[in-house]
């Protein structure tokens, strides 16, 4: 093909693609749809990049920013916008009183502006297809984390050994968290789309099989079944739980004859218990114990305010041993220390607020924002999850999606007729 017919090509292709966009669209609309591009994005790259992930939803926030589409939460009266902000506001007053080093101190505030960024993302989330397309979009990231997964675990691929025979993108804790979610997801989707079930039921167990069988994760075994009991919860209530109670203790069993590594999970935190015990801290359930032991002893001394932010600091001895931790691994306890017993009523009050903001949703989001608060709640027992980046995102990004949907219903509620 000749330059001149490319060129003539080329001169009638982009007009009509340029007549794709509306002409109507003003400086605000395109800034607006530029920001969902980037949080579609964002949703994607939850499970799979960090580093995408922070790019995307930066991008989407500075957007948001710049071009005013945050003015409309000025007049929000939602509690959990402005639990989330505080909670940010309560880590800058705890470095007004903390004696741990700037930089632990910079590092936890950090952390925690976070929800206050993310918050601009909500404006985004007040149309429905595009609410739509972001829960497609994460649950798109979930499917290609179970490929990966499966595929490293049959020897298809050995990318990224360092964290372990599955997981490929994140850890196994985290790649047992979102496996757990793709199952719980995957499992109400098959109940609101007959055509595409069959489909969905397979992923689901293969989600299902991949956490109980090949990932050494005992946080993801825990919460696959506190979300099946969740999934039968919401369907059959009480009855629901009965069935749930009985299949969880049939899989539990089922795991531990059948897969050496929920055999050696379980093993491993009888050993380990008794371990710390003895006296050793060298395994990961006996330092969760040691900073548990460690947190108690703080909250006692300080129950009010805490130590301020990044208060939470090693003894000496565990620092000659390499082990680095600047919080101790469980969220309620981190809170406790950080701000004392204010701390941990707002982090209650934040997990409440959510899961009572559930139940003003659409099905969908009700049943996936229960499924994300249930699981985040949960793992905080063990890990600090609202201060790690991966779940603390996941949980602020679908806290965005429902804040969004109640701030479209507040902006277009049809007016009543007068009489």
């Amino acid at each position: 093909m000749d330059g001149t017919r490319c060129n003539n090509i080329m001169s009638l292709l982009i007009p009509w693609l340029m007549g794709l966009l509306p002409t109507s669209y003003t400086v605000s609309e395109l800034s607006l749809f530029a920001a969902r591009i980037f949080v579609l994005l964002g949703a994607f790259f939850i499970p799979i990049s960090t580093s995408a992930m922070h790019v995307a939803l930066g991008c989407a926030c500075g957007i948001t920013l710049l071009f005013g589409h945050c003015n409309k939460l000025v007049k929000s009266r939602e509690p959990l916008v402005f639990l989330l902000a505080g909670l940010a506001a309560l880590s800058l007053i705890g470095m007004l009183y903390s004696d741990a080093l700037y930089s632990y101190q910079l590092k936890a505030f950090s952390k925690y502006t976070k929800f206050l960024l993310l918050l601009c993302l909500i404006p985004c989330f007040t149309d429905k297809d595009w609410r739509m397309f972001c829960l497609f979009s994460f649950a798109v990231g979930l499917t290609v984390t179970l490929v990966f997964a499966l595929a490293k675990a049959l020897g298809f691929s050995h990318f990224n050994m360092r964290f372990g025979p599955v997981a490929m993108f994140k850890d196994h804790i985290h790649t047992g968290l979102f496996l757990a979610l793709l199952a719980y997801i995957l499992a109400h989707e098959s109940t609101m789309q007959p055509k595409l079930r069959g489909l969905f039921i397979t992923l689901a167990l293969l989600a299902s099989f991949t956490t109980l069988m090949l990932l050494d994760s005992r946080t993801g075994y825990i919460i696959f079944i506190l979300l099946l009991a969740l999934f039968c919860w919401q369907k059959a209530s009480l009855r629901g739980l009965a069935i749930a109670t009985t299949i969880g203790i049939s899989l539990l069993c089922l795991c531990y004859t059948l897969s050496p590594f929920a055999r050696d999970a379980m093993h491993g935190v009888v050993q380990e218990t008794q371990a710390y015990l003895d006296g050793r801290e060298d395994s990961s359930t006996a330092l969760r114990l040691s900073f548990a032991h460690k947190s108690l002893h703080i909250m006692r001394e300080h129950p009010l305010t805490g130590l301020g932010t990044g208060g939470f600091t090693l003894p000496e001895d565990h620092v000659k041993q390499g082990v680095f931790a600047d919080n101790p691994h469980n969220e309620f306890f981190n809170a406790g220390v950080q701000f004392g017993i204010i701390g941990i009523l707002w982090l209650l009050a934040i997990f409440y607020f959510a899961w009572r903001l559930s139940f003003r949703l659409d099905r969908r989001l009700n049943r996936w924002l229960q499924g994300i608060v249930l699981a985040i709640a949960i793992g905080s027992l063990g890990n600090s999850w609202l201060m790690d980046t991966t779940e603390g995102h996941l949980f602020a990004f679908f806290v965005a999606i429902a804040l969004g949907y109640t701030l479209e219903q507040s902006l277009y509620k049809p007016l009543k007729p007068q009489s």
